[in-house]
């Protein structure tokens, strides 16, 4: 009986011996040790059609007869004719041959005393190890253990080349004479770099670039030219060299980089030649991608980045929009992937490909390092603020999942992912196969983690797993919150519902675990709406895992309070505040013997040991400062009993911003000096850990922080971000405010003594005038879309005079002359604001500037006006004491001693906590009945 086999590819087979054979046979130049595979190659495919009958590919092609041809033959005769159409495409040998046999033995290396290791780098399983010794040498150790050795005066790098590894050694001052060094691992010259280099340049451990010759430029300052290395250690491209070259790739048997030459401004392409290969010209030429043997060019023009060919013409499919910046791209099946900031935000991403398609959500906090995708899911390294790097992972149903802290990728080695990372910032490195993690494998630090084959695969400090002795523990949020103690009630209560919701969606689907469903191979059953669920739930455990409180947005915000609280004060009682917690009041002050905090219910806690007491905005509830008669200041909750026996920071000085909330405090260092700390919403300290000489006006936009300071010995102000990080490009003389304009960060800065409002990176806002504003800019406001504020101007015949602007530089109004404003507020198209000079002395008039610009003053008062549905409410001062101004008309039926703010609840109610009779009264019904 014949053997069965599928019909053979004949058009592939056709295809092939109609043009490979004899292409392969005349193809010349070949290097040798491909030219020896070629012809080995070339002897195999003819043998095996002349044991078959036929004397060339092309008969059997078009044999109308190929039944008695096994097909394991048909298929290695594919398999040979697939590496010479290899081999004549790109003059190299395939991947599959070039590849040396991978060492799988384990090794165990001791190293020498007191040696810090820097680095590490894998010749095919082979470990060789860099680092330094307490003396301060460097060493080389290969992975028998044997000390390799290096010119003491030298540090040393590890590069491959040629395949090889190859040790690099140079002096840490590149401007001396001495030049940079090739050695293999037997200490002796890399034959292919023996010419003299001055600098070499190592990514991603190959040799990418090396600086040859040293010339002196137009500005009389030394230049080093630079020239790109190809993997067998030659220089490429053009032979004067270039001023910089970057993104060094390989598309078929051809390189291309990016360059600059020395007598042209801007970048463009080469190939190995230094023959120019862009036709357009581009503000910038990013980097270089191999997308399907293609060479593609990441540009930027117009502001946007692009992928284009050589010619100028698009990627096919790409959006027609471009991208506002592409980060870490990578081709995969014939698609560039990235990840793109997102507008009016700062290190935020989404992932996208070129067409334009998004993947999940945008990340926020987010910088992006490595990816990579197995299978149909995304693995990304994620250096979020504030936290060690971990690993997150997009699943194709778009949640993104935490798997754990971690810095190397998972792999897949056959059909099981293998991962490496601990499951808490402070648990053990351990290892994972599926979903069973090994944590009784712990390493103290991983390097790499690279697949050998189907079933093995290697980390330098990966001993092989004895599986029948590994205790199995899933590293899920779901554990992590079910172990999670020592949680408040109401949170315990929260999580432990959170719990049941996850396992009972599981349990609809027919999964026992979230685990099962993340690695099932079909959840095409599970409705979307189901796994959004799911993965809203797991992030809100994770948040209480992570914070051990409620998301913010699971706290339960309450009503602003509306009942009338009348309060009797202690006798002899002096009054320093009254605080608004939503309604009730609080009220700190001082008698004889002692401050006192005083609630709604009228309950009194004394605070002997204070000189001064304050209140401010809390996190969730209201936070007390106290200064003592030490001069230090302490942050307590109000109920004192259970934290007075807690140690709290101490700080020598603590400032409030306007919404009564902690904008910066002071702390002594060592020496006694004053440090200067900014403090986020949540009371927590942010910026470098030294502090700043000043720091103030903290602001948040989303999860970021961001305030003005000066560091120690600069006369210049900057923004920073809560890592301490610089984010203004461009210096000022000074920067007063910062803003949040329609979600992005506003500076308000001064340059050539005018005053601008710009971004970070220093562009003006749209219509602003190009020359800015002459004169001091005071009390600055979003307001509908715009800034608006007081800007003064000089007035020859007045001491003072101001106009209201906003930052177009529309004015409303006339010019105030004789005036100093403090503060203001818009109530429709009515600006309301305080007027203090000279007439006033103390007392603030409250004056009134209608759309016409027409101003009046309206009476002496301690608060801005508020607006109840049609009316104007404003407290007032009066003869016979204070007195409710409603549309202009002096109310006679609520007087008060004292009055501290005056704000609207909804369009018929109001607070005014106020003193009558000694008596704190906080309500709004005993002034119902005037409406």
């Amino acid at each position: 009986m014949p053997e069965h086999h599928p019909s053979p590819d004949h058009s592939r087979l056709e295809s092939s011996a109609l043009h490979i054979l004899d292409m392969a046979q005349r193809a010349l130049d070949l290097p040798p040790h491909v030219e020896a595979r070629k012809q080995t190659l070339v002897e195999e495919v003819l043998t095996l059609c002349k044991k078959h009958g036929f004397s060339h590919p092309n008969e059997l092609a078009t044999s109308p007869d190929t039944s008695h041809i096994p097909f394991s033959d048909l298929e290695l005769l594919a398999d040979f004719m697939s590496k010479l159409e290899y081999i004549v495409k790109h003059r190299e040998l395939p991947k599959e041959e070039e590849l040396e046999c991978i060492d799988d033995q384990e090794y165990t290396i001791e190293l020498p005393k007191g040696a810090n290791v820097s680095e590490i780098l894998d010749d095919h399983g082979r470990p060789i190890i860099i680092g330094s010794l307490s003396s301060g040498l460097d060493f080389v150790q290969d992975q028998t253990g044997k000390l390799i050795p290096l010119d003491e005066e030298r540090n040393v790098e590890l590069a491959l080349c040629q395949g090889k590894p190859v040790i690099v050694q140079y002096r840490g001052d590149i401007f001396s004479k001495d030049t940079f060094t090739f050695c293999d691992l037997q200490g002796l010259p890399v034959e292919d770099l023996t010419m003299q280099f001055f600098q070499a340049k190592v990514e991603n451990q190959q040799i990418k670039e090396v600086s040859y010759k040293k010339v002196e430029g137009e500005d009389g300052l030394d230049y080093y030219l630079v020239r790109p290395i190809d993997k067998d250690g030659k220089m490429i491209g053009r032979k004067e060299g270039y001023y910089d070259t970057q993104s060094l790739v390989m598309v078929g048997s051809h390189y291309y980089f990016i360059g600059k030459e020395t007598s042209s401004s801007m970048k463009a392409v080469y190939d190995e030649e230094g023959d120019q290969v862009n036709e357009d010209e581009y503000d910038d030429i990013l980097f270089l991608l191999n997308m399907g043997g293609k060479l593609v060019l990441s540009v930027r023009k117009e502001h946007r980045q692009w992928f284009v060919y050589p010619d100028g013409s698009f990627v096919p499919g790409e959006s027609p929009m471009g991208f506002r910046e592409a980060q870490n791209a990578q081709e995969v099946n014939g698609k560039i992937y990235f990840w793109e900031r997102t507008k009016h935000r700062l290190s935020s991403y989404i992932f996208c490909d070129h067409t334009g398609k998004e993947f999940g959500k945008t990340i926020l906090n987010f910088v992006p390092v490595a990816w990579r995708v197995v299978g149909d899911t995304l693995y990304y390294l994620n250096t979020s603020i504030n936290e060690p790097c971990f690993i997150e992972y997009m699943p194709s149903s778009g949640m993104f999942l935490r798997l754990g802290y971690g810095q190397v990728l998972p792999i897949l080695v056959g059909e099981t992912l293998v991962s490496i990372f601990s499951i808490g910032v402070l648990s053990p490195v351990s290892l994972t196969l599926g979903d069973v993690h090994y944590t009784q494998e712990t390493f103290d630090n991983v390097h790499v983690l690279e697949p050998i084959d189907d079933h093995r695969f290697m980390s330098e400090h990966h001993p092989s797993p004895d599986h029948s002795r590994l205790e199995s523990s899933v590293p899920h949020i779901l554990d992590m919150a079910q172990r999670a103690l020592d949680l408040p009630p109401h949170v315990e209560a929260r999580k432990q519902t959170l719990v049941e919701e996850v396992l009972a969606l599981c349990k609809k689907h027919g999964f026992s675990h979230p685990n099962e469903l993340a690695t099932s191979p079909d959840t095409s059953h599970i409705p979307f709406s189901d796994l959004e669920l799911l993965a809203d739930l797991m992030s809100k455990l994770e948040y209480i895992v992570k914070h051990c409180e409620l998301p913010p947005e699971e706290e339960p915000r309450e009503l602003v309070d509306d009942r009338e609280y009348t309060m009797e004060l202690p006798e002899d009682s002096i009054i320093a505040e009254v605080f608004d917690d939503r309604g009730r009041p609080i009220v700190t002050g001082f008698n004889k013997e002692y401050g006192f905090v005083m609630d709604h219910t009228g309950i009194v806690q004394s605070i002997e040991e204070a000189e001064e007491l304050s209140l401010a905005v809390g996190e969730r509830e209201p936070k007390l400062i106290i200064k003592t008669w030490q001069g230090i200041y302490q942050i307590c909750d109000l109920n004192l009993s259970s934290t007075r026996g807690d140690k709290k920071e101490v700080y020598v000085l603590i400032f409030k911003d306007a919404e009564h909330r902690i904008d910066h405090v002071f702390l002594e260092d060592r020496n006694g000096k004053l440090k200067c700390y900014p403090m986020d919403r949540e009371g927590k300290l942010i910026g470098r850990s030294q502090g700043y000489k000043t720091a103030r006006q903290p602001v948040a936009i989303g999860e970021n922080t961001y305030f003005v300071a000066n560091e120690e010995g600069s006369l210049r102000s900057c923004v920073y971000n809560e890592q301490g990080e610089q984010i203004n490009e461009e210096e000022y003389e000074a920067i007063d405010y910062l803003f949040v304009l329609e979600g992005r960060l506003v500076l308000q800065v001064q340059k050539n003594s005018h005053h601008f409002f710009v971004y970070p990176d220093g562009t003006l806002l749209e219509d602003e005038p190009k020359n800015g504003f002459e004169g001091p800019i005071r009390f600055p406001k979003v307001l509908d879309g715009k800034i608006h504020f007081w800007r003064k101007v000089f007035s020859p015949f007045s001491r003072d005079a101001y106009f209201f602007t906003d930052h177009t530089g529309e004015t409303f109004g006339k010019k105030m002359t004789d005036f100093t404003p403090t503060d203001w507020k818009m109530l429709g198209q009515d600006l309301f604001f305080w007027e203090s000079g000279e007439i006033a002395q103390s007392l603030k008039w409250i004056r009134h500037m209608n759309v016409l610009g027409d101003t009046r003053r309206l009476c002496f008062g301690p608060v801005l006006p508020i607006r109840i549905g049609e009316s104007v409410i404003s407290i007032g001062n009066f003869p016979d004491g204070m007195r409710m101004v409603i549309n202009r008309k002096i109310s006679s039926d609520a007087s008060f001693e004292q009055v501290y703010t005056c704000e609207a609840l909804d369009d018929h109610r109001f607070l005014c906590p106020n003193i009558t009779h000694h008596q704190i009264i906080h309500d709004w019904n005993h002034l119902s009945h005037i409406f």
